[in-house]
């Protein structure tokens, strides 16, 4: 197995991991477009918008993209994944933040609470917050897969650890089912749950919080995820 083209949607907790495990095995062509997603919303409006076919008007930019610094539509084009081989794509919320049509995400939509900008006080008190279903989760995945041309994807979900009290968060076992499950029922689709990894290691020094990793252990957890498509007949 030689130049494997891996392409990567999701948060911190798969970019930062797969930039800094992987090997000459693979070759990142993602490119500058590693702006962050949660929901499988996101991730299907992100696909349209590097595809070319969904423009974000530059006042929503900063609502969609929770680092505009990380955002270049000069490189966006239609088939901007024709020459992937396949996917790393996270799952982190079940929490959709819609405005105009648009999705956007919510620590975003936070950072304008007090804003006094106009289209930002229009925003906030319109936009709709809903929270998805498994069935709506899965049904985004066979589109989010349909889109990417069926093409091996390795769905990364979030992490079940519990918090003091002993729960856990509501939104992650719908995601784990679903991911799951997804994953059961079609071709060339896995699914990773970081939690296993995590405990492995020990959640002290694996974790900052129960949602990020220390810097660490990501060279761990990349190398976890690179595993499985190394184990992937290509």
């Amino acid at each position: 197995m030689s130049d494997i083209k891996l392409s990567v949607i999701g948060s911190c907790r798969v970019y930062s991991p797969i930039e800094r495990s992987v090997d000459d095995s693979f070759e990142i062509v993602h490119g500058k477009t590693n702006w962050f997603t949660h929901s499988t919303r996101d991730v299907i409006q992100k696909i349209k918008v590097l595809n070319n076919s969904f423009k974000i008007p530059e006042k929503y930019v900063p609502l969609v993209i929770n680092d505009v610094s990380r955002y270049f539509p000069e490189f966006h084009r239609e088939g901007f994944f024709n020459n992937t081989d396949v996917f790393i794509i996270e799952i982190s919320s079940i929490q959709s933040n819609r405005y105009n049509g648009y999705e956007l995400q919510q620590w975003c939509l936070r950072d304008i609470k007090d804003s006094s900008n106009d289209f930002d006080i229009e925003v906030a008190a319109n936009a709709e917050t809903t929270i998805m279903t498994y069935e709506e989760i899965y049904d985004d995945l066979g589109l989010i897969y349909t889109m990417l041309s069926r093409k091996p994807i390795i769905f990364v979900s979030h992490n079940l650890l519990e918090r003091p009290d002993g729960s856990v968060p509501k939104p992650r076992p719908i995601i784990q089912k679903a991911l799951s499950d997804f994953s059961l029922n079609n071709e060339n689709v896995f699914y990773f749950d970081p939690t296993e990894v995590i405990l492995e290691h020990g959640v002290s020094s694996s974790m900052k919080d129960l949602a990020l990793y220390n810097k660490e252990f990501e060279l761990v957890m990349g190398n976890e995820i690179l595993k499985v498509i190394k184990d992937y007949t290509f």
